[in-house]
C-alpha cells in the first residue's frame, strides 16, 4: 500500500487519471503488482522495473 500510495499521490499531484484494479481476475497478492502507463505516442524504455528505473524510490520500500 505505501508504493501504491506514492503512484496516487504522483497522479492526483500531476493530474493524471487513474483506476485501481482489484479482483481475482487480477492476480493480487504480495509478490504480485503492476503499474500500466497509457499515452497517446510509443514509450520505448529498455528499463521497465520501476525500482530500478527511479531508484530514489527504493529509500521508502
Amino acid at each position: 500500500m505505501d508504493i501504491m500510495g506514492q503512484y496516487i499521490q504522483s497522479a492526483k499531484q500531476n493530474g493524471v487519471l487513474f483506476a485501481i484494479r482489484n479482483s481475482q481476475y487480477y492476480r493480487a497478492d504480495s509478490n504480485s503488482a503492476a503499474v500500466i502507463l497509457c499515452a497517446d505516442h510509443a514509450l520505448n524504455r529498455d528499463t521497465v522495473d520501476v525500482l530500478e528505473r527511479y531508484p530514489q524510490l527504493n529509500k521508502d520500500v
